[in-house]
C-alpha cells in the first residue's frame, strides 16, 4: 500500500485486521494517525513512520505479530496505551529524545523483544523507566530479573503474559505494583519490599505457578 503524497491524516482503524498488508509506504507530511489505526496487521513487516508524527496513539500497532523493526521519528512526542502490544517479534526499539511520554502497557506482551535503547532505556537496555515508573522490559525471554534501585513503581502490564518469567526481585524503593502488572505470567517466586504500599487490581490475576 503506498499513500499519496496529498494525504495528512490517516484515521482510527483505518487499516484495522488488514492481515494481508505485507508493507505501507507513508509519506513524510502525513501528521496524525489515529487509534488503532493498524491493529492486527499480522503480515506487517516493517513500516517508516513520517518525520512530522509527534504522537503514536493507543493500540496503533497492536498486534502486529510480524511487525520486526520500527523507527520513531526524532520529533516524536507520545506514545500512548498499548501503541505496540502484542507485536510478537518487535526486536528492538529506540526511544528517540524528544519522547516526553510513554504510557504504560505500550510494549506488553512482545515476546521477542531483546534491549531498549535511547531515552529513558537503562545502562543494561533491560528497562525503560519513565519518572522512576518501569514501562517494559526486555528480554521478554529472562527469567530472571533484578530491578533498579532508582523504581518507584512498576507499570500496568509490565510482565503481562510473559510466558519466560519466573522471578522478580525488586528494589527497596518500589511503593506501588500497578494494576494487571503480573497478570497471567508464569511467575513463581516474587519477594515484595516493605517499601510496597499499593497493589493494584488483578495485579497477579491468572498466576497460576
Amino acid at each position: 500500500v503506498k499513500i499519496g503524497p496529498d494525504v495528512k491524516k490517516i484515521g482510527s482503524y483505518a487499516f484495522y485486521d488488514c492481515s494481508n498488508m505485507v508493507k505501507i509506504e507513508i509519506p513524510d507530511n502525513v501528521s496524525f494517525i489515529g487509534n488503532s489505526a493498524f491493529w492486527g496487521c499480522t503480515a506487517l513487516k516493517s513500516i517508516h513512520l513520517p518525520s512530522s508524527l509527534q504522537t503514536v496513539e493507543w493500540f496503533c500497532f497492536r498486534g502486529c505479530t510480524s511487525l520486526e523493526s520500527i523507527d520513531l521519528p526524532e520529533n516524536l512526542r507520545s506514545i500512548q496505551n498499548s501503541a505496540f502490544s502484542h507485536c510478537k517479534k518487535l526486536q528492538t526499539i529506540r526511544i528517540p529524545d524528544n519522547v516526553a511520554e510513554i504510557a504504560e502497557g505500550t510494549f506488553s506482551a512482545c515476546d521477542e523483544l531483546s534491549a531498549f535503547t535511547g531515552k529513558y532505556a537503562s545502562d543494561d537496555g533491560r528497562c525503560l523507566i519513565v519518572d522512576g515508573n518501569l514501562i517494559a522490559i526486555a528480554p521478554y525471554g529472562l527469567s530472571i530479573i533484578t530491578l533498579p534501585d532508582n523504581l518507584t513503581k512498576i507499570g500496568s502490564y509490565v510482565f503481562y503474559e510473559n510466558n519466560n518469567i519466573q522471578e522478580v526481585v525488586l528494589g527497596n524503593n518500589v511503593s506501588s505494583i500497578s494494576q494487571h502488572a503480573f497478570t497471567s505470567s508464569k511467575i513463581t517466586e516474587i519477594v515484595l519490599p516493605d517499601s510496597v504500599k499499593d497493589i493494584g487490581f488483578r495485579c497477579f490475576y491468572e498466576c497460576r505457578k
